[in-house]
This record gives structure tokens, C-alpha cells and sequence, in this order.
């Protein structure tokens, strides 16, 4: 309860200080019904309930501005987590956004909870890496599947070039459902421990568990290109395994550092778009020598926008993830050893890409995104469509599906198929 009277108490102040002379406050916000189920047998009802937003905006002249969102979320799907609770579990109160901008004749200065992105390509971005995904709630609206984090940003202007520096105190990482890919080997004849998941093992936080990150951006000849450099911690986790005894062994999901160096360009040819996006991870495993850590990685990113008129968008994407130290016998020997199924990771990754931005006709827009990987032929799968009943009014219907073998990226997902609707009033 004590987040939610914070919450509230932090809200009405921004309120109260709307009143002020010689600001200029701006309101906004929606009311949104939303519900969501699975498309596996028994149909479980994930998400069902009623948000509402307040967006504030305040701007003090020429030299600063305020910005909050928050959320104020019923879901009752929370109700029945873990048992009937008491009246009022359901209801979250969170910031979407809050943060405060400075401007000065060549700086400028956010302090807050923010989005960062970065990057030029659709959907995977290899710099884009300050902002965590959530995993568990992809729908059709950012807000929901990307989180915030509380950040100084600065970007100083130099003629045509644009230099942006970001300190994140506090690291946040991606919310993935820690249960998948986690299966015991089939074979009756092997004796198989008893496995004991702990809980996440997260960087304190700490001034030296800060992460930086740092991106230069310039346009020459019409091509937009930007250098990015990271240093913090992979979003995602290593499953670190240790044997406690001869019939017990405890996993672990640890946030290793990372070090990332980027770039990425884009140029516009008419109808096209072309684009591009690299990276270089130098994980906490620089020489390839732990199989529990991932292997330093070059992952890259080309594709392509098409305008194929005013109402249709074609975006196709080809991606490679190439690790620059892998030791296959190695891998094969510590997946040997393993009491649970584990894929043997490949030296090399292909994967292909595509969004459809469609509008049919008049207050109907559409877009579909999918995801396959050539080698395990297991895919992703989000599509939705909005319609606008009215001013101000939107009916969204939508689905995300999962599929490929079982124990696949996106195959260890089947379960997580769903559908949803969600009708927006904004104001």
C-alpha cells in the first residue's frame, strides 16, 4: 500500500501545482477496458481490467518543461494470483514517465523515468539497449512491453553533429518467464538431481553497478548514421548451474556485464527506405571458455522499408548473430553433463523479419509483425487491428503467437499464445 499512497501523493502534487501563474499545463490521458486469454486449452484469462491514465505537461517558459504519466491499473486477473486476496489487490499505481527537461543554448537535460531507444531497424535493434522488454506483456501499445528507466540523459549540440550521453543507476532488466526451456532429460536410465531454482542473483545497485551509454548522430549526403557505445548489463539472463549435492543441483538466472559498440544508418530513395543496424557484445565470457555465459557476439541487422502507397508499409529484415569465440566441443561436452534439455548453441544465427503496416480503409490501421529463425523454423507472431468507433475512441483486437520445436527460442513460448481487446477513450 505504501506505493500506492506515494503514488497518489506524488500525483496530487503535480496536480495542485497545475494552478500556477505564468505556466503553460496541458492534461491528457485515457480510459482504457482491457482482456486478454490464452489460445491453449483451458483458455486462461491472463489480463481483464480497466486502466487509467493521467499525462501531465508543464512548461516554464523556454528554459524547462515537466512530464508525467501514470497508470492507474485494475486487473483482476491479479485478484485470483496465489488465492482470493482483499479488495483493492488488483489495483497498481505506477509512472509510465516522469522526468523533468532543461534546456540551455546548446544542452539539453532529462532527468526521470524514461524511454531511451535507440536504433534505426524494425523491431530488433542491436544498440537499442537501455530500455528493458516485458516479455510477458506484448500487445499493441509500447508502453506495455517496453519498461522505463529512471536515467539522466544529456545531448549537447555541435553544429550537425549531436552528442547524447546517459547514466541509468539503477538496472532493470528484462521480465521473462523464468520457467521456460527448463526441462529434465527423458532418459530413464540416467539418474537425474533434483532441480532447485533460486532467485535471480541481480547486480547491487550500487554507483559501481551504474551503467553509461553514449551515441554520436550525424547526416552526410542524406545518410543518418549513429555511433553507439554501452556499458552495463545484459537485460537477459545466464542460467549459472551448481551440483549441492549428489542428488541436488541449484540453477541460478544471473545478470552478467556487458560492453556494447554500435552503429547504425539509415537512407530514403523515394519509396524506399533502406537501413542498417551492428553491434559487438563483449560479454562477461570474452574467450568462450564458460558455457553458462553467453559467448561474445556480433549480431547485425539490414533491411528495408517500402511505401507501397499512402495506406500500405512493407518492412523486410535480415538478421545474423555471429559468435566470435565458440569452442563447439566445449559447448557439446558442458551439455552433456547437463541434467536438463539444452539446445547446443551455433556459431552462427540467420533470422528473417517483416512488419505490415496496412490501412484498408478510413479509421482502420493495422500492423503485423513476425519473427522467424531459418535454422529451428520457430516463429513470433503479433498482429493487431484499431478501429476508430469514434473522436477520441479505439477498439484494438489483436493476437501473439508462438511457434517451433519445443525447446526452440521461440517454442520454449507456445504457451504464452494469446488473444486481447482493449477499448480506448482518450481525452
Amino acid at each position: 500500500m505504501k506505493k500506492h499512497f506515494l503514488g497518489l501523493i506524488v500525483f496530487g502534487l503535480l496536480l495542485a501545482g497545475t494552478s500556477e501563474g505564468g505556466a503553460q499545463t496541458r492534461l491528457g490521458g485515457y480510459l482504457k477496458f482491457y482482456s486478454a486469454a490464452n489460445t491453449v486449452s483451458p483458455f486462461k484469462i491472463s489480463k481483464i481490467g480497466t486502466r487509467l491514465q493521467f499525462n501531465i505537461s508543464k512548461t516554464f517558459g523556454t528554459r524547462g518543461e515537466l512530464f508525467s504519466s501514470f497508470d492507474f491499473d485494475a486487473d483482476d486477473a491479479r485478484f485470483f494470483t496465489g488465492g482470493f486476496k482483499t479488495r483493492g489487490s488488483e489495483l497498481e499505481i505506477y509512472p509510465v514517465e516522469a522526468y523533468v527537461n532543461l534546456y540551455f543554448p546548446f544542452v539539453d537535460l532529462r532527468l526521470g523515468k524514461q524511454f531511451i531507444f535507440w536504433g534505426k531497424t524494425d523491431w530488433i535493434n542491436p544498440t537499442d539497449n537501455i530500455n528493458p522488454w516485458d516479455y510477458k506483456n506484448i500487445s499493441s501499445e509500447i508502453e506495455d512491453y517496453r519498461l522505463p528507466v529512471t536515467a539522466v540523459k544529456t545531448s549537447w549540440y555541435l553544429g550537425p553533429v549531436t552528442l547524447e550521453a546517459d547514466w541509468i543507476p539503477i538496472f532493470i532488466p528484462d521480465r521473462i518467464p523464468l520457467q521456460t526451456g527448463l526441462l529434465q532429460k527423458g532418459n530413464p536410465a540416467r539418474h537425474i538431481p533434483v532441480v532447485f531454482m533460486n532467485s535471480p542473483a541481480y547486480p547491487t545497485p550500487t554507483l559501481g553497478h551504474s551503467q553509461a551509454a553514449f551515441r554520436l548522430m550525424h547526416s552526410i549526403e542524406g545518410i543518418d548514421y549513429s555511433l553507439s557505445y554501452y556499458s552495463g548489463y545484459d537485460h537477459k539472463f545466464n542460467i549459472i548451474s551448481k551440483l549441492t549435492s549428489p542428488d541436488s543441483i541449484s540453477l541460478t538466472p544471473a545478470y552478467k556485464p556487458v560492453r556494447i559498440i554500435g552503429g547504425a544508418l539509415e537512407r530514403v530513395f523515394g519509396r524506399w527506405n533502406l537501413k542498417g543496424e551492428a553491434a559487438y557484445f563483449r560479454t562477461a565470457d570474452p574467450n568462450g571458455t564458460h558455457p553458462e555465459i553467453t559467448n561474445p557476439h556480433v549480431q547485425y541487422v539490414l533491411g528495408s522499408d517500402l511505401s507501397v502507397s499512402d495506406h500500405l508499409l512493407l518492412n523486410l529484415q535480415w538478421i545474423q548473430n555471429i559468435r566470435t569465440k565458440f569452442n563447439r566441443a566445449l559447448e557439446e561436452k558442458a551439455a552433456a553433463q547437463n541434467p536438463l534439455e539444452q539446445e547446443i548453441p551455433r556459431r552462427v544465427t540467420s533470422s528473417v523479419s517483416g512488419v505490415i503496416r496496412w490501412s484498408p480503409m478510413d479509421y482502420v490501421t493495422s500492423q503485423f509483425v513476425g519473427v522467424l529463425n531459418l535454422r529451428d523454423k520457430d516463429s513470433f507472431l503479433l498482429g493487431f487491428v484499431h478501429y476508430e468507433l469514434a473522436d477520441a475512441i479505439q477498439l484494438t483486437i489483436g493476437g501473439l503467437f508462438f511457434g517451433g520445436p519445443q525447446n526452440s527460442p521461440f517454442g520454449k513460448m507456445t504457451g504464452e499464445d494469446k488473444v486481447f481487446l482493449e477499448l480506448k477513450f482518450s481525452y
